[in-house]
């Protein structure tokens, strides 16, 4: 959950303040960003009555609706914040197929590189099984990467959904695929800079550096924001 903001472009996408994975309801986070103006706006936010925390969707009982036509389900949200790093690679995030950022490949993938003993998922929350796809032009896609071109990849399954590691998943992803020599980064790696908002975890990954080391030098700043949001939480 990289917490850094350098000096960087801001974009749509890099915006928001503190982690990739923050922990707010939007209302909190409307409340955390009004506490942090000079001139603060007239907002009111009201509570959800009967929601905890602690819940994942399906405890809520209410059907999915997609905040983004990508994220077709509850656990493809959940699997996103880790796996749409690959948007800035040259690794197609299953845009294009009926499951994104549920599927990952290309058509140079070797999958045996993920057979190594030694590499087991560490990522709680989720399970790579081998498959196959091709991306197709749609109305929610109409660039996908490989369009029309067979990949060879893995299906994400989320194992259960709750204290899931998405952002852990997703640095996993990158270094392993890294290895790999049809591998590379969109824009010289200035793609994953717009995406988080910080040129640290591009350079950490580009220095060979471990995921623990990525996501260790990032605990000072985790245990800040903790601390910082606590005025806006509302459950």
């Amino acid at each position: 959950m990289s917490a850094r903001r350098d000096i960087v472009p801001a974009s749509f996408v890099n915006l928001a303040p503190g982690p990739l994975v923050h922990g707010l309801t939007l209302g909190e986070m409307a409340r955390y960003v009004d506490q942090r103006l000079d001139k603060p706006a007239r907002l009111r936010v009201i509570s959800m009555t009967g929601w905890r925390r602690s819940m994942t969707w399906n405890d809520t009982g209410r059907a999915w609706v997609p905040p983004s036509p990508n994220l077709r389900s509850p656990e493809a949200a959940l699997a996103y914040a880790g796996v749409a790093l690959l948007e800035a690679t040259n690794v197609s995030e299953g845009r294009g197929t009926e499951s994104p950022f549920l599927v990952f490949g290309a058509p140079w993938l070797r999958l045996s590189e993920f057979d190594d003993p030694g590499s087991a998922l560490e990522a709680a929350g989720f399970r790579l099984s081998p498959t196959e796809f091709k991306p197709v032009a749609e109305p929610a896609a109409p660039n996908p990467k490989y369009a029309d071109e067979v990949c060879r990849g893995f299906r994400i399954e989320v194992t259960r959904t709750e204290n899931v590691e998405a952002y852990r998943l997703g640095l996993e992803l990158v270094v392993r695929l890294a290895r790999q020599e049809g591998f590379s980064w969109r824009r010289d790696g200035r793609a994953l800079t717009r995406l988080l908002g910080t040129t640290t975890v591009y350079d950490a990954l580009a220095s060979r550096r471990s995921v623990a080391e990525v996501l260790a030098a990032d605990t000072a700043d985790h245990a800040r924001w903790l601390s910082e949001r606590r005025t806006a939480l509302l459950y």
